[in-house]
């Protein structure tokens, strides 16, 4: 694992992702931005205006623009060289930004502290809501392979968005707790995480919790990886990997630089990148240990 001592300028590490240069990014609670390349770290901080927002999610899109979402500053974009901060003189209706995610098709998406769902096409903003179950809070966002959006929101319930209408499913709940993550795996399941692990497989739901092997009910991240194994960050005991058949566990008995995981990715050469409270750790297939 790395930590402050080893480049870090923060440990509180809040969401990583590798881009199309195999750089892996990082955002920290209150320190920046940092690129990692060939094991040395970049300090991305020069933001112009940002003051003490949090960046709060970060996403790629197909031109390799990094945009960020900037709690309390706006929607911010690198382009390898600069950075440029949208805000509301350019349209933004709210600089509280919780989410962002880049599409295939080149649009940007992304929520804020009020209701709805926005894309940014580049030149204009467009707002999308439902006036049946408004779009609020959402913690994550994915797109699936037929183009959709999932939402996992803040009323405990999970919302699709095909780029006109929202599909939301009162069936797919997460009981008590807020949505925190969704993704589809390789195989079109929809998985999310919340009070438990769900998989929706478009017809009916199955919920793992503690009796089927979970090693916490507080879901906060997903990721699947090539193979189809699900690696499910936990608020409390680390990263458990799912195959299907049983749970795997990482913790901090097995090298894990903290049990509370913020987020977790995987690079293209098959290692699993952990955020932590307390770091990044590095999983990888082709080392004993982490």
């Amino acid at each position: 694992g790395r930590s402050e001592k080893e480049g870090l300028s923060s440990n509180y590490i809040i969401s990583v992702t590798e881009d199309k240069s195999r750089n892996i990014w990082l955002t920290t609670n209150g320190n920046g931005v940092m690129k990692l390349s060939r094991n040395s770290f970049t300090y991305l901080t020069q933001f112009e205006n940002i003051g003490q927002g949090n960046i709060t999610s970060i996403s790629e899109d197909r031109k390799g623009n990094i945009w960020f979402g900037v709690f309390g500053a706006g929607l911010m974009k690198f382009d390898g060289a600069s950075f440029t901060l949208i805000t509301e003189n350019k349209g933004l209706r709210d600089v509280f930004i919780r989410s962002v995610l880049a599409d295939k098709s080149g649009n940007i998406w992304f929520t804020d502290n009020n209701l709805g769902l926005q894309k940014y096409n580049g030149d204009s903003f467009i707002l999308f809501n439902d006036t049946e179950s408004p779009v609020n809070y959402i913690g994550s966002m994915h797109e699936d392979k037929a183009g959709n959006i999932w939402l996992a929101a803040g009323d405990y319930r999970l919302k699709k968005f095909d780029g006109k209408s929202f599909t939301w499913f009162p069936e797919i709940t997460g009981g008590s707790e807020v949505i925190m993550s969704v993704l589809q795996d390789n195989k079109e399941n929809i998985w999310y995480g919340s009070l438990g692990l769900f998989k929706y497989d478009g017809k009916s739901i199955t919920q793992y919790n503690i009796n089927e092997g979970l090693s916490d009910m507080l879901i906060y991240s997903l990721y699947t990886d090539e193979p189809g194994n699900i690696w499910i960050g936990t608020l409390e005991h680390g990263v458990n990997k799912f195959n299907e058949d049983s749970f795997t566990y990482f913790t901090e008995k097995e090298g894990l630089s903290n049990n509370h995981v913020k987020s977790i990715i995987g690079d293209n050469r098959g290692n699993i990148w952990i955020g932590t409270l307390k770091g990044l750790s590095l999983l990888s297939p082709l080392a004993d240990g982490n």
